[in-house]
């Protein structure tokens, strides 16, 4: 897909527009049963708004390139995806992120469609050059996404940190200044509100 505008939703019953394939009412016998195995699929200058009236969640970015692939009809299946983006908005429930912010990502998850979870198998993350990996995973609960993640970086810019915070903790970014340069080793755990 190339120069292209990409809308993607999911509404409060958890209803997404994203699944184009309908399931049969006559179930088929197991080698009969269709299956979508992408070898690759690239994105190439796309814009993306994704709006999840389910979990209260907004994300506009610019894809400059994506490329995944997987076996999207099986209920387990490996996700392995390499990006570079420019992310222009998030906002999730009452938390947003200052953009726009540049991100490479070359990362793997392991997804179970019918647990609704995502488990990080390798995550290699670059915000605005700064060099993030990160292990762990998701869970999409009635509740909301919960995480637990672990992330490690060498050679972060505490300046750029303090621009990244959410605005609900813009009293961080206005009390306190910093300059220079660290490593972090941390977990993210809860849920994402």
């Amino acid at each position: 897909l190339r120069n292209a505008d990409l809308n993607l939703y999911r509404d409060k019953q958890g209803r997404d527009n994203w699944h184009i394939w309908k399931e049969s009412k006559n179930p088929r016998p197991e080698k009969e049963k269709f299956s979508f195995r992408l070898s690759a699929v690239k994105l190439d200058r796309v814009r993306v708004n994704y709006t999840d009236f389910e979990s209260d969640g907004f994300v506009a970015m610019d894809v400059k390139d994506l490329y995944f692939s997987g076996n999207f009809t099986e209920e387990q299946y490996k996700l392995s995806s390499e990006a570079n983006v420019v992310l222009n908005r998030l906002q999730w429930g009452k938390a947003s992120v200052p953009g726009p912010l540049e991100l490479e990502v070359n990362a793997t998850l392991q997804v179970d469609n019918p647990k609704k979870t995502y488990k990080i198998s390798y995550g290699d993350l670059r915000l605005n050059k700064m060099s993030v990996t990160c292990e762990g995973g998701f869970v999409d609960t009635e509740e909301g996404l919960y995480a637990e993640l672990g992330f490690r970086g060498k050679k972060v810019d505490i300046g750029e940190i303090l621009r990244l915070l959410p605005a609900q903790y813009s009293a961080c970014r206005t009390d306190y200044d910093g300059t220079g340069i660290v490593d972090l080793d941390g977990n993210l755990k809860g849920f994402l509100t």
